[in-house]
Order: structure tokens, then C-alpha cells, then sequence
């Protein structure tokens, strides 16, 4: 983890689901995937997984907005840094998942 930095707690991120939640599931990923490559002036390129959400998806999934932390850098660097590690944490628990069955 980045020195100084913490996740935080109260950002929530939804994992891969099965069912009718799974489009809004990937649609609020991507939104906040999109959001980090805004704030970090495109350095961290979410583009190739982004796509890939996209793929998996059966339809359009709905556009979702989600509201960033403002001009803070030191809080956009927070925020930065939760959703790759909320959606780091929810990769491996899929690939845990997979090793199991």
C-alpha cells in the first residue's frame, strides 16, 4: 500500500454477481474504474478492463454516475487507491472461488 495511504472503509464496491444484479454490478465497477483513470490523468489505463466488462455483459448495462472526492488530491489518491484494491480484493476472491470448484 502506497506510504501514508489507507483504504477507505466507507467506499463500497460490488463484486461479480450471477443474476439480475450482475449488470448494475459491472456497471458501478466500470463507472469506478472510469472515475480513477479520470483522476489520475489517464496514468492508470482501466481501458483493457473496462472493455472486458463490457464483454461479459449480456446488454447494455446502465449508465451509472458516481461522485468522486472533489479537488482534494490527497482524497482522490484515497479514492484511487480503494477502488483498485476493492476490485483487486473481489478478483481474487473469484479466482479463489474458481480453485475451489
Amino acid at each position: 500500500m502506497a506510504s501514508g495511504m489507507s483504504v477507505n472503509e466507507s467506499l463500497q464496491l460490488p463484486c461479480f454477481s450471477l443474476g439480475q444484479e450482475a449488470l448494475t454490478n459491472i456497471s458501478v465497477i466500470k463507472a469506478h474504474l472510469e472515475k480513477v483513470k479520470v483522476l489520475s490523468k489517464n496514468a492508470v489505463d482501466t481501458t483493457k478492463v473496462t472493455k472486458r466488462l463490457e464483454d461479459i455483459s449480456c446488454s447494455d448495462p446502465p449508465n451509472v454516475n458516481i461522485s468522486g472526492p472533489g479537488d482534494d488530491v490527497y482524497a482522490q489518491k484515497g479514492f484511487m487507491l480503494t477502488v483498485l484494491k476493492r476490485f483487486s480484493d473481489c478478483m481474487a476472491e473469484l479466482q479463489a472461488k474458481d480453485s475451489i470448484c
